[in-house]
């Protein structure tokens, strides 16, 4: 705005020089400057000015609804990033406890032929158990265990 007035020399103008009717009709026909503002070229200047204004406020307009829709944007972006997270997370969870229990499983494979040895030993005990009590109440001793379990019963 300021290069318009100084290449033409005069101010910038927002509006009409005559405001209503009733200015109009106070103002004389000598005047300059009411016959300027009847001139075509200031009311195309108006008509102009008027336009641009009309636009800066739309682009304004557009403006703040562009920043809302990128605040909207972002806002959703960052929801569905910490959804993301949040299910990976669980994911990873399950990963671990089922890996957990297939370790567990693995063990417990693993252990089976030693429990069916320490099964065999405890049956093999069991049978065996009247024939030791009857030894060691008969002996009166603990000596009678040692080794009890390389002793079969007897036939």
């Amino acid at each position: 705005m300021l290069t318009k007035e100084r290449d033409t020399g005069t101010p910038p103008h927002r509006g009409p020089l005559v405001s209503s009717a009733r200015d109009a009709n106070n103002t004389t026909a000598n005047d300059p400057g009411v016959r300027a503002c009847h001139t075509p070229a200031w009311a195309e200047l108006n008509r102009v000015t008027a336009m641009n204004a009309k636009l800066e406020s739309l682009c304004r307009e557009l403006q703040k609804e562009n920043k809302r829709q990128k605040e909207e944007s972002r806002r959703s972006l960052e929801a569905e990033l910490a959804r993301r997270e949040e299910l990976s997370a669980k994911f990873t969870e399950a990963l671990a406890e089922m890996r957990a229990k297939l370790q567990e499983g693995e063990a417990k494979l693993k252990r089976t032929p030693e429990n069916e040895q320490y099964g065999a030993l405890r049956r093999c005990t069991l049978r065996a158990w009247p024939w030791r009590s009857r030894r060691v109440l008969a002996h009166g001793c603990e000596c009678c265990f040692q080794g009890a379990a390389a002793v079969a019963e007897p036939a």
